[in-house]
């Protein structure tokens, strides 16, 4: 635990790359210690888990590395509904992972994928209060079923986020595991169910990180967007149109579109 009485997780550096691959087979996953003993916050709020859930944390000069190995005796049973971006959580069985990367126990990041890779990501603030659904992050993840549950590999790099550099920050982090058939909701930093998992004022910490730099939320889309409409009895009315968004970070709280 932390001199604060948190639950404490601990990043190990990697020197070698690794593979998002759903694989745990780099040197640097049997190195890293383990983070377990999930707490239901449904339906039985401060009962242990009925499955174990055991996640490492990794990082390199460029990234984070997240992997989690979601136990299950009945992976059979494991419950995927879409495969989209910005899929809805609380439909199926997913691992999640917060942030909050400024310490300040308020704001940060959430990042969810389910048993089939699917990925779903957001920004918050004021612990849930304010969410940002629509901030997407560029991350990678890899899932792969094995025969006692699934494995989820996930890696996110510095750039996508916003912290202050530091050598060996301290982040505020919790993880979630949602297994649907049972309507359970676990924590590894337990949450209150009157609660959500932005509640980063209940969180653990994160220790042992080097995070290098973060980025400037530089992004550039550009797009090319066409209709065809034809009124009964009428003819084909089409247009075309092109162009391209971009958002820039002018300072850390100003932020143009």
């Amino acid at each position: 635990a932390s001199t604060e009485g948190r639950l404490t997780a601990i990043a190990t550096r990697t020197a070698t790359e690794v593979t998002i691959d759903g694989v745990l087979d780099e040197e640097v996953w049997k190195a890293a210690p383990p983070v377990s003993g999930f707490v239901q916050s449904e339906p039985q709020e401060g009962t242990p888990a009925s499955e174990d859930t055991e996640v490492r944390v990794a990082f390199d000069a460029d990234s984070l590395y997240i992997a989690a190995y979601c136990h299950d005796r009945e992976p059979g049973k494991l419950v995927v509904t879409e495969l989209k971006k910005d899929f809805k959580e609380d439909e199926q069985d997913t691992f999640g992972v917060a942030l909050d990367t400024f310490k300040d126990r308020r704001n940060g990041y959430i990042f969810y994928t389910n048993p089939e890779g699917a990925k779903a990501d957001q920004q918050f603030a004021n612990e849930g209060r304010e969410v940002n659904a629509s901030w997407d992050a560029v991350w990678w993840v890899a899932t792969r079923k094995v025969e006692d549950g699934w494995i989820a590999e996930i890696r996110i790099p510095f750039k996508a986020l916003r912290f202050e550099s530091s050598d060996h920050a301290i982040w505020g982090i919790n993880f979630a595991r949602r297994i649907r058939r049972k309507n359970e909701v676990t924590y590894w930093s337990l949450i209150p169910r009157s609660y959500t998992f932005a509640r980063m004022s209940l969180g653990g910490d994160l220790t042992g990180l080097d995070a290098g730099t973060p980025g400037r939320d530089l992004r550039i889309k550009p797009y090319v967007a066409g209709s065809t409409v034809r009124p009964v009895g009428g003819t084909f009315d089409q247009t075309a149109d092109l162009g391209v968004d971009f958002k820039v970070a002018l300072t850390p709280s100003l932020t143009l579109d």
